[in-house]
Parts: C-alpha cells; structure tokens; sequence
C-alpha cells in the first residue's frame, strides 16, 4: 500500500510527523506491523486511514477491531459515519439486543444474553447466509440481523468496526465469518489481546447449575440426567477436598476421571429431547428460561470443555495449554451466607496458551496498535503476533505531567509488606486525595483487590472524602460508577486495576491525579502463578513483570489522552522501583521523581496543576 495513498486516506486535514511516521511504516510492511504509539498520538487515525486507503483499492474484508463497546461507538461515531462509509457496528454484545421470541410472552423484557436461544424453535432467526427469518414475514432478530448485515459488509467492501471478544469468538467458531476472507484487519489497544482471548474461552461450572440441568433433563431422559449427576457428584467430591475459599489446581488424574464422565453424556440425545419437551410443553421457555439457559451454555460446550480439559493434563503430548481450578465455599462462610451466593462449588478451565488462537484469526494483513506494547517478543510470546515493530516518538510535553514514586513509602509485595504498612498508604492515599479535592482537583485511586478497595471507602468516609465506586448489591456497575463520576459527581473515583486500570479516559482536566497502590504480581496462592511457575520457572518473573510494567503504563495514561491534557501519577508501593524508569518512553523520564517524600511530591502536584 502506497504511502501517498494513505496519506490521502487519512481523516484529518493535518498529518503529525508521529502520524506520517507511522503511515510510512505500514506502507513498507503491507504484510502487517505493530506499532506502538502514545496515548494522543492519534492511533484510532492512523488505523483508519489504512482500511479507507484499502477500500478505495476496492478491496474487501476491511475491520476494525478495539476491546469495548464503548471504544467502538467513539470509532463510528468519530470516523465511520463522515462521508460515504459503508460501516456496520457488527455487535455490541448480545445483552444490548432485544430476544423478540419473547416480546409479549415474558412479563420483563429479555435480552439475547438471557434467551435460551439455541434450543428455541424462533421464527425471528435469520439465517446468517440468506439473511430470511426462519419464518418468513417475521421481524428479524435484532442480534442475528447484526451479525448478517456485518457479515454483508465485509463481502461488499465496508469497513466493519466490532469489539475484539466478538471477531475472536465469530472468526474460529461461527460459519461465514470463519470462511469469510479479510483483506485488512486494525486491532486497537492490541497489548489486551491474550487477556480477552483467554477470558471467552474460559469455561466455568457450577454445584448449582449442574443441579439445575440434571433436574430439567430428569422430567424428559432420566439416563441423561443419571450421567449429569455423576458427573455433578465426582466434580463436588473432588472440590470438597480443597480448602475453603482457596482456588487450587487440580491434578491429572482428577482431569482425566472428569474427561470419562463428559464422554458419556450425549449432547445430541440432550438436545433432541429439550427440544422435544419445548415443543410438547413439559418445558415451559418462559417459567423454566433461566434453567433453560444454563442448559444451552453447559450442554453444547461439553464437546469444547473435554478439549479443553485435554489440553489441561500434564502429560498431554505437549505442555499443558490450560488449568483447571477448583474452589468452593463452606455453608458458614460469611462470604458465602452473607451475600446470597447460590453457587457454592465451582470448576473453572481457563485458557492460558491462547498465541495460536489468535495468530490463526489474525493471520492476513493486519496492523496492530497500542499505547504499551512495551517488549514485542514477550508480546509476540503472548499473542502469536511478531510483525515488523515500531515505537513512534512523542510529541506530548513531559513538561504537563509528573510520575511520583515517593521514597518515604513502603514495599507492598505479598510476602515483604506487614499490615501496618497497607494501613498507612491507604490512609496516606485518601488523605492526599481529599487535600487535592479541597484544591479543586479530582482523583482516581486505582488498588489491586476488592478489599482494598473496600478499605478505602471506609477511609474516605472516615476523611469525609466524597468518593464515587461500584457496588453489585446496589446494582451500580464500574461502568455506571464511571459515567457518573465523568458527569461531574464525587471528587475521587477508586476502583481495581482490573476495572479502571485501562480503558476509561479521563481527559480535559476531569481527573487530573491518580494513585496506584501496588502492581498486580500474582500471589504465590494463586493457581495461575502456580501454573506459570511449573510451566516457565525462573522465567515465569520476566512475564509478569512485563505484564506489571503494562499495566502501570496504562494507569498513567487514565488522565493523559492529547497532547493539551495535564495530570499526575503516583505509585505508592516501592515495588515500582524495579520497573517503572526502565520502562518509560525517554521522552516521558524527565517527568519521573523519586528522591522526595510523598508530602513534597504532593507540593510539587499541587503546583504544577495550579
């Protein structure tokens, strides 16, 4: 692809010398790059202007793909709807579409999320090659409608914009997209891929949905329901085991006796009956729909959970690609009882060698982009993606920020901090943020676990700090918390790294401070770094501190997003020592301070944001 061409693509009348960089890297590598580029460098631009370049050469199979529904509406709302763009928003998740079987028969409104949709005979489906509905003079089914109209647009030529989770699961699973041939593909914020491919390919049961199966299949095929219940009864042994409320790995035999349970259920003989008792009326959709779901989940993904339980085990031909790991909690435990919990025993396989997965759906032209690609061969270990790389300067003023790491504060590691020392910072953070509040400026305290958390908002109530977060019992989701602290409520937002680590901008001046407790390392007690530790030993430290050296890069940039912002950044725990300077942009060290004490790093804040 010519770089005149792309530049005559791009969105905007003026073209940035990071941007122009940028566009002449891909020209040179029309097979795909990597390009890591600083958050306001105009990423979202540069990716744009290669599909436009590639759809005015009239190719076709031309997608965008970023993490969130939220980072896809700004890619359409900001670039996709100028001009004559053919674009489909492909899916924003099946819990954002209506399920019209149920429209007028249920009494609440369901979303396709909530639909038992793969057993129901629905005349709304619309037939992803057609595009008719299963019965014809039916409204077409909001979700099916989507996925076919995006379909459509990749073979027509438009540039289809989708979240990542959906072209993962849609490119290796679902017919059409998986034969569908793309041309281009950009994947913004690529540094998550790994994550959100190990996170939908997880697979979860539960004492409680087991239940909820077996007593369905009971009232229509008893010798089904009888494998079910063994396989419920070996799976609850097995948990019983472990310690309460203690995730632990399971062994290879355990593995193996849950793999000879799963092969003697017979998922085709389930279905056939469900169906049946559907239509006959022993399963009622409506009264047994939630039960009905579960079904639909568990049943069709006992094929998948037996590879994936395969591929868990030891002695497999090769090293283990994923884990299993079991948990549970006793009746008495207040975490249990207190919260209403229904589940009390749970089996999880998580994915964890995901770099084939991903290289196979990305395996044409694609040109990956993010702000904290940091090393590209750990990052082409952990995605499979080892295209040409490059790291683009920046034109933001080190001069507007600053990076604390203040020398007076203690080591939060697992095994080297005592309580008294996550008692202080934490008191130390809150008291800072309600000072920075009482000066007019706002706060985001980003921790690490929900009991930190949670000690925060007991602090800053104690501190009389107006603190917005999220609550599940209240039915206020970090998504909610979000939206309301960027409308102008609360002086201070906290939450976990996993939930405002990344993927929520705080530009302009509406949070221009944030506090980052610790780095995520693993606990030694947790399965996934046991697993690590066996499958890498001492290199396991490599990977995880170029996840941590991520991660604390895209806390930064929470309140960072154009070259005209202003914020600072915290690190408390010591532990960022070892990382933080070796990792930051040349460009961006002069604004790193580590020789004064908090209370002076706080001066210096203040003064600066004044």
């Amino acid at each position: 692809m010519e770089q005149q061409r792309l530049e005559a693509s791009f969105p905007h009348d003026e073209i940035r010398s990071e941007q122009a960089t940028a566009l002449k890297f891909i020209a040179a590598h029309p097979e795909g790059c990597i390009i890591e580029a600083t958050t306001g460098s105009g990423k979202t631009a540069i990716g744009w202007a290669a599909l436009k370049a590639a759809e005015k050469m009239g190719q076709k199979g031309l997608v965008y793909v970023t993490p969130t529904k939220t980072q896809a509406e700004q890619v359409l709302k900001g670039y996709a709807k100028s001009g004559n763009n053919k674009v489909a928003l492909t899916v924003l998740g099946r819990a954002e579409y209506e399920c019209l079987y149920y429209q007028g028969i249920s009494e609440t409104p369901v979303n396709a999320e909530q639909s038992p949709c793969y057993m129901l005979d629905c005349g709304h489906r619309v037939d992803q090659e057609t595009g008719e509905t299963e019965d014809e003079g039916e409204e077409p089914c909001p979700y099916y409608q989507a996925k076919f109209e995006a379909k459509q647009s990749l073979m027509s030529g438009g540039i289809v914009v989708t979240t990542t989770a959906f072209y993962l699961m849609n490119r290796l699973m679902v017919s059409g997209w998986r034969e569908a041939e793309v041309a281009q593909t950009v994947v913004d914020e690529a540094h998550t891929l790994p994550n959100v491919a190990r996170h939908i390919f997880d697979q979860t049961v539960t004492d409680w949905h087991l239940k909820r199966v077996a007593d369905m299949i009971e009232t229509i095929n008893e010798a089904e329901a009888g494998k079910l219940r063994t396989f419920y009864q070996a799976f609850m042994a097995m948990v019983m085991k472990k310690a309460s409320q203690e995730a632990t790995l399971l062994t290879d035999e355990q593995i193996e006796k849950l793999v000879d349970l799963l092969k003697e259920i017979d998922v085709a003989a389930n279905e056939k009956s469900v169906r049946a008792a559907i239509r006959n009326g022993t399963i009622d959709p409506v009264e047994d729909r939630e039960t009905l779901r579960v079904l639909t989940n568990f049943i069709p993904g006992v094929r998948r959970m037996i590879r994936s339980l395969q591929y868990s085990m030891e002695k497999s031909t090769r090293r283990p690609l994923n884990y299993v790991v079991a948990f549970h909690y006793k009746k008495d435990d207040p975490a249990f009882s207190e919260t209403k919990k229904k589940a009390r025993y749970f089996l999880t396989v998580k994915s964890y060698y995901v770099a084939p997965i991903i290289r196979k759906v990305f395996s044409g032209p694609t040109i990956l982009l993010s702000a904290t690609i940091g090393n590209p061969a750990i990052f082409g270990f952990e995605s499979g993606m080892k295209q040409p790389f490059i790291a683009l300067e920046s034109t933001f003023s080190a001069k507007k920020t600053r990076l604390f790491q203040p020398r007076d504060m203690p080591n939060l590691s697992y095994n080297k901090r005592e309580e008294k020392d996550m008692k202080h910072a934490l008191r130390d953070i809150v008291r800072a943020a309600k000072r920075f509040a009482d000066a007019g400026h706002r706060s985001l305290i980003v921790v690490v676990s929900e009991a930190e958390r949670k000690r925060v908002l007991a602090r800053a109530a104690d501190n009389q700090l107006d603190m917005i977060s999220y609550d599940k019992e209240q039915g206020v989701s970090a998504r909610d918390a979000a939206r309301r602290f960027k409308a102008g409520e609360g002086s201070c937002l906290v939450g976990t790294a996993a939930q405002y680590g990344e993927g929520i901008d705080l530009p302009n001046g509406i949070c221009p401070v944030i506090f980052f407790l610790r780095p995520s390392f693993p606990s030694p007690k947790d399965p996934v770094a046991q697993f690590e530790e066996r499958r890498f030993g001492e290199q396991r430290w490599a990977i995880w501190r170029y996840r941590a050296v991520l991660q604390a890069l895209q806390v930064r940039g929470r309140n960072i997003r154009s070259a005209g912002d202003m914020g600072v950044c915290f690190f408390i725990s010591s532990q960022f020592r070892d990382f933080v300077a070796g990792a930051l942009p040349h460009w961006l060290r002069p604004a790193y301070r580590t020789k004064e004490t908090f209370d002076q790093n706080i001066q210096e804040a203040l003064k600066l944001l004044a």
